[in-house]
């Protein structure tokens, strides 16, 4: 079976709960830098968010996939992690020399709240001049499914991009690992060495996805990736039984 090897950082680790036997995760991501996966992203644009000066409607960021490769590190005093997420549009700076390619946030608590959720709050946005053309993307706020049957692989982010003068607002659903398929045999999570598929998808079973194909997700040839059917903001969080 394919281990899930970007979540060397999600092993879960228990907890006690104060007054309760039910263990609890603690708020950990997928990480990229030990996987080389990112986060598949899909944009769903805030009707009327757009301010300044726009050269191409900024609901064009909707047809088609985004890659949001993330990072988390101690903090000082051992506090929640910090966060930090490079968008695969932007082309990394090790240096970390202005404009900055990296947005940085920081996780609000170590464990997930009583909804299941843990909060990364932004800190800084990541910046970088593509054609000449200096573009931001500020992740504000990030919602990530933190039970022990996601364990940090789905994601709702709140996102402000801007394109020179052009600013727009968009909701981005994502999913970890990004998976891509040609048929649902592809993300299944589990192997099925009797049909060809010695390993699973990567994806946790407890995700609900289809091999999507279509305009957004879709490549042109019959193939794309997995994702939550009919997904949109609304529906956060996506989980089987829901």
């Amino acid at each position: 079976m394919k281990l899930w090897a970007g979540l060397t950082l999600l092993v879960i680790a228990i907890v006690p709960a104060v007054g309760c036997d039910v263990p609890r995760t603690s708020c950990l991501l997928a990480d990229s830098n030990v996987s080389g996966d990112p986060y598949l992203l899909v944009f769903y644009y805030r009707q009327g968010s757009q301010t300044g000066t726009c050269t191409e409607d900024p609901a064009l960021l909707e047809q088609h996939p985004h890659f949001l490769y993330q990072e988390s590190y101690p903090s000082p005093g051992g506090g929640p992690k910090l966060v930090a997420w490079t968008p695969q549009e932007f082309a990394f700076d090790a240096g970390g020399e202005p404009p900055d390619p990296t947005a940085k946030g920081r996780l609000t608590s170590t464990t997930p709240d009583p909804s299941g959720l843990c909060i990364v709050e932004g800190t800084s946005p990541a910046q970088q001049e593509v054609d000449g053309v200096l573009e931001t993307y500020d992740i504000r706020r990030v919602q990530v499914v933190g039970n022990l049957a996601v364990q940090g692989t789905e994601l709702l982010a709140d996102v402000v991009i801007t394109r020179g003068s052009c600013s727009a607002e968009y909701d981005a659903l994502g999913i970890w690992p990004r998976t891509r398929c040609e048929s649902s045999a592809d993300c299944n999570p589990y192997p099925d060495p009797n049909h060809g598929r010695p390993t699973g998808s990567g994806l946790l079973p407890s995700l609900p996805v289809e091999c999507n194909t279509g305009p957004i997700l879709g490549d042109g040839g019959g193939g794309g990736y997995c994702f939550f059917p009919d997904a949109r903001p609304a529906g956060f969080p996506f989980l089987t039984g829901n």
